[in-house]
């Protein structure tokens, strides 16, 4: 089998599942950034804006690029208000013109990927549906730090995960230990000085040109710098006691660049959220104001990076998750890992975004525009959710459908969990 990888996550993850699966075959890589260097070392590379200089393309591909959300396009039109240039449609069908003579010429059988909506790997999908080639997708697993998600088809709300409740009411749940799969003090440093070498390379890759010119996301070492030092030193500024004896809606929230946010969900970004949110809650009758209390966090990627305004009477805190979730009346969320852990609690969680667990008698399918009738059903208990599916669903993701293991630290096991499910599935 040869394989092709995209961009991996910032691990040798995707590298080690390729030579796993490849047998005999080869594998190569498209270098997109010079950082990725560090994690597909014992590949054959292939620098894209170098093959890319003066090829091909096909006029045709444009519409496909057009009809096609990816985070960059996403961030242009939420972010910046613009849609892509003249010259990134042209950068991007000639893209798709190299990827389709690549994967024909070198006979790739399976495209490896991290995340679907990086623009390169969101037009690598339809050119693989086009070619009836193979593809996974890996991300962050849903039960940290014991599984990572590696899907046939995509992740959170483009992933296979069925929104048919009776394949998880039929389920006979499994009760099995998952194995603990967290770093050691040794491991995350080598982890951490692995990454710090990525944005160093990143940066030179910048000075010479080595890199696309079309980036899914900025890697400012300033950011990560001033991220390092705000999980070190754990400042406490925002922090407020919670009564746990006062009710109160939880709201957790996400990073800003999040696929999540600019792809699904109609919020440009936190702030909007921020401020949608509170419209909301200060829009519900004042018997209800006065007895629930609204509650955020912030994403713990931003405590240091943005500074979000918030109204003077909603409260946001430092305390751990878990515990606010535990005490948490409902669970507002976009789309969140926290608001699935919040479902296995049996917690009332109302998903604004498009998340795969937004399946009717799990959480609340809500929207924009019946938020505040909905808060109103839940708390009338006019709106339910029906427990024992929840915990059916919980365990059918657990054991069938998560891959065990973690994206940083993995074993033989979980490689040839892997490649049994690729060779089962096509």
């Amino acid at each position: 089998m040869n394989v092709l990888i995209l961009e991996p996550n910032y691990s040798f993850f995707e590298k080690d599942i390729a030579q796993y699966i490849s047998s005999n075959g080869k594998v190569y890589s498209l270098i997109f950034n010079l950082g990725f260097l560090i994690y597909l070392h014992k590949t054959q590379n292939f620098f894209i804006h170098h093959h890319l200089k003066g090829y091909h393309y096909d006029e045709k591909d444009q519409e496909l690029i057009l009809i096609t959300k990816t985070l960059l396009t996403e961030q242009l039109r939420k972010r910046i208000k613009r849609d892509l240039t003249d010259d990134q449609i042209i950068y991007q069908m000639k893209y798709l013109s190299f990827l389709r003579d690549f994967l024909t010429q070198k006979q790739i059988d399976c495209v490896l990927m991290h995340n679907d909506l990086r623009w390169q790997h969101a037009l690598a999908i339809a050119i693989c549906k086009e070619l009836g080639i193979k593809y996974l997708v890996t991300e962050f697993g849903i039960f940290r730090p014991s599984t990572i998600t590696v899907d046939r088809r995509g992740v959170n709300a483009y992933s296979s995960i069925s929104k048919d409740t009776g394949i998880y009411d039929m389920y006979v749940p499994r009760h099995l230990p998952l194995k603990d799969y967290s770093l050691s003090k040794w491991k995350e440093t080598i982890i951490n000085s692995l990454f710090g070498g990525f944005l160093i390379l990143n940066s030179l890759g910048h000075l010479l040109s080595i890199n696309t010119p079309l980036q899914n996301q900025k890697y400012e070492p300033l950011n990560y710098l001033k991220l390092w030092l705000s999980q070190l030193f754990k400042p406490k500024r925002f922090s407020l006691d919670i009564n746990i004896d006062q009710e109160y809606f939880f709201v957790p929230l996400q990073v800003n660049t999040d696929t999540q946010i600019l792809i699904h969900s109609d919020f440009r970004d936190m702030q909007e959220f921020i401020e949608y949110v509170e419209k909301i809650y200060f829009s519900l009758p004042q018997e209800i104001q006065d007895k629930f209390k609204l509650v955020f966090k912030i994403h713990p990627m931003e405590n240091s990076i943005y500074q979000y305004r918030f109204d003077n009477k909603s409260i946001v805190s430092y305390a751990d998750t878990k515990a606010l979730l535990v005490h948490a009346s409902l669970v507002i969320t976009i789309n969140s890992t926290v608001g699935f852990e919040a479902l296995a609690l049996h917690k009332k969680v109302l998903p604004l975004g498009n998340a795969f667990y937004k399946i009717n008698g799990i959480s609340i399918c809500t929207t924009k525009e019946s938020l505040v009738n909905d808060i109103i059903s839940v708390l009338n208990g006019k709106i339910d959710i029906d427990t024992n599916l929840i915990d059916k669903f919980v365990a059918y993701l657990k054991y069938e459908y998560q891959i065990h293991g973690s994206v940083y630290n993995y074993d033989e096991n979980t490689l040839s969990e892997i490649k049994d499910r690729i060779n089962a599935r096509y």
